[in-house]
């Protein structure tokens, strides 16, 4: 086979409700080299809101939106491995607060279809804010996720059981409500 582009995905979703969610990707195999590249862009939009102050006036409506833009790679590792790396540029913006950054994720992914097994682990938003929501302000960490799952499929059947741990990198997540005794 030739290196070319090998998948197309385009999603659009709109339903009764919001957010509208756009989505273009694009994955290409380097049949010499055994690598994957791929672009991608997701688009989220949340409809026209109205914007009020503190005390409840209507200023007027605005177009809060979200997207990012990536690229990632992927590789085969000796038959059942497969590990991978996506760097994402991503904007916010919600009336006059805008905002945007880089993130990195990588996985590592472990498969053996003879058994029916996988499992993987996840490294997600590895980045920093480029500009804050509010000009001069502090600049924010992002959402940092460490995760790890396994899967399971039966034989026969056309599904999978799946487990997956999120936050594995904070010993304690448990939520003390203070104000429920």
């Amino acid at each position: 086979a030739e290196d070319g582009i090998r998948d197309i995905g385009v999603t659009g979703v709109q339903t009764c409700a919001l957010p509208i969610y756009y989505s273009l990707s694009v994955a290409n195999r380097l049949t010499a080299s055994g690598w994957m590249q791929g672009w991608g862009v997701n688009y989220f939009s949340y409809g026209n809101l109205t914007q009020t102050d503190a005390a409840g006036n209507v200023l007027g409506q605005f177009k809060p939106v979200d997207y990012v833009v990536q690229t990632q790679v992927s590789k085969l590792y000796h038959e059942k491995f497969n590990w991978g790396l996506t760097a994402k540029f991503i904007h916010s913006s919600y009336g006059m607060y805008r905002s945007s950054g880089l993130a990195f994720d990588m996985g590592v992914n472990y498969y053996d279809s003879a058994a029916g097994w996988q499992a993987a682990v996840v490294v997600k938003n590895m980045g920093f804010q480029l500009s804050p929501y509010v000009s001069g302000g502090m600049k924010e960490e992002l959402p940092f996720d460490l995760q790890a799952g396994i899967s399971k499929k039966l034989a026969n059947a056309p599904f999978q059981f799946s487990i997956t741990a999120r936050q594995l990198h904070r010993f304690n997540t448990v939520y003390n409500d203070t104000s429920f005794r």
